[in-house]
C-alpha cells in the first residue's frame, strides 16, 4: 500500500494518493471499531460454550445419582437450555463478522470505484494513457 501511495506521488497522481490513502484509513477505522464492538459478542459465545460443556460433563460425572434421583429429564432440558444459549450467542458472533466484512467490502469497493473513476475520467481528458488506467486497475 505504501509502495502504491508513493508512486502515485511520484507520478503526480496526488488525488489518486489521497484516495487510496482515505481508503486504507477507513478500513483500519472500521475494522478496528467493529472488532472492538464484536469482542462482547465473541465473549459470550466463550462462555456459552464453556457453560454447556461444563453442565455435560457435570452430568456424566455424576451420572448414578441424576440416575438414582431420577433427574434425567431434567439434566436433559438444563442441557437443551444451555445448548440453546450457545447457538443464540454463536448467531450474534457470526452476524457480527458478516457485518465487519461487509462494511470491510464496501470500504475497498468504494476506494476502487473512486480510483477508477478517477482514473478513467483522466483518460478521458487525455491526461493520461489506457496503460496507466490499467495500472490504477492493479492496485
Amino acid at each position: 500500500v505504501a509502495a502504491c501511495i508513493i508512486l502515485f506521488v511520484a507520478s503526480g497522481r496526488r488525488v489518486l494518493a489521497g484516495i487510496t490513502l482515505t481508503t486504507i484509513v477507513a478500513y483500519l477505522g472500521v475494522t478496528a471499531a467493529v472488532t472492538e464492538w464484536r469482542s462482547h459478542f465473541r465473549q459470550a459465545l466463550v462462555t456459552a460454550e464453556s457453560a454447556t460443556k461444563g453442565r455435560a460433563v457435570e452430568s456424566l460425572l455424576n451420572y448414578e445419582t441424576v440416575k438414582y434421583f431420577s433427574a434425567a429429564s431434567h439434566e436433559a432440558q438444563e442441557y437443551r437450555s444451555r445448548l440453546g444459549e450457545e447457538q443464540r450467542a454463536e448467531t450474534a458472533s457470526e452476524r457480527s463478522l458478516v457485518l465487519l466484512n461487509g462494511l470491510q467490502q464496501v470500504i475497498v469497493c468504494g476506494g476502487l470505484l473512486a480510483s477508477m473513476l478517477h482514473a478513467a475520467s483522466a483518460v478521458r481528458a487525455g491526461e493520461c494513457s489506457v496503460g496507466e488506467f490499467v495500472l490504477v486497475n492493479s492496485y
